[in-house]
């Protein structure tokens, strides 16, 4: 039992470190180029609906506002 909790330890501890952190910083770029810099072209967008004013007028069909 004692050989298992030492090799989930040293797995954890590989896993954990640059390895983990490279795989999350690559995929963070290649999806930001695949989806054509989308957290910045569509940050003024995203920062008007969630800081805009609401709508007060007649309830639309499923909900959204108007693009």
């Amino acid at each position: 039992m004692e050989f298992i909790g030492k090799l989930i330890d040293g797995a954890n501890s590989f896993l954990w470190g640059p390895p983990l952190l490279i795989l999350i910083v690559g995929t963070g770029i290649y999806l930001t180029f695949r989806l054509g810099f989308l957290q910045f072209s569509k940050l003024p967008y995203a920062l008007r609906l969630a800081f805009g004013r609401r709508h007060s007028g007649p309830e639309i069909e499923g909900g959204h506002l108007p693009l």
